[in-house]
């Protein structure tokens, strides 16, 4: 496959939509994180222990996050419009 075959099939297929929905979900998936991150990370007492607990528990939080938010953009993107 060409180079410039490749970009000409990308632009074609490329709907503003999609872009635009790719951004507005990764600002909020980048700020959910970021929450979910400081609320942990203020509940910290304690040494370096409690530090992995935190660290683990918001990475499972912001999974869980992600999962749920994408569904709602799911609906809202593709089933609502």
């Amino acid at each position: 496959l060409a180079p410039v075959a490749y970009v000409t099939q990308t632009l074609d297929a490329l709907v503003l939509k999609d872009l635009l929905s790719g951004l507005i979900k990764s600002i909020i998936f980048a700020w959910g994180i970021g929450m979910i991150g400081l609320y942990y990370g203020f509940q910290v007492r304690g040494g370096a222990e409690e530090v992995g607990r935190a660290t683990t528990a918001s990475v499972v939080a912001s999974i869980f996050y992600i999962v749920v938010a994408d569904c709602i953009f799911s609906i809202i993107f593709y089933v609502l419009t």
